[in-house]
């Protein structure tokens, strides 16, 4: 175990060469296969994910697994919670507390102003 500096130099390294692996992500998006996308193998940046919802024309980071999924059920004609309910995706970005627990604080909960947006 090596100090904080340390541990996030070895994240960043893996993080850089996981998305080195994983490049491409993009371009080999196909309908019905989203989860089984390169883009979910790695932590994504801020930039990657946004990259991604747009290429899906959807939005919201945090909604973006269970959307591609279903998204990937309808497609392969499984069955889906959308026929079951009335599902509404409500994109609630934090984008600069995201930003911030990519390059610090991993836990990080608040927004850059400290203000924590599930609570006030």
């Amino acid at each position: 175990m090596g100090s904080k500096v340390q541990n996030s130099w070895f994240r960043d390294d893996r993080a850089r060469e996981c998305h080195t692996q994983f490049d491409g992500y993009i371009q080999t998006l196909k309908a019905g296969e989203y989860t089984a996308s390169k883009f979910f193998k790695c932590f994504r940046t801020s930039v990657q994910i946004f990259e991604y919802v747009d290429a899906l024309w959807s939005a919201g980071s945090s909604n973006l697994y269970a959307l591609s999924s279903m998204l990937d059920d309808i497609v392969n004609k499984k069955k889906t919670a959308a026929e079951l309910f009335n599902l509404y995706f409500v994109p609630i970005v934090n984008i600069d507390g995201y930003d911030i627990s990519w390059n610090s604080n991993q836990l990080q909960r608040k927004n850059a102003n400290e203000v924590d947006l599930n609570r006030n």
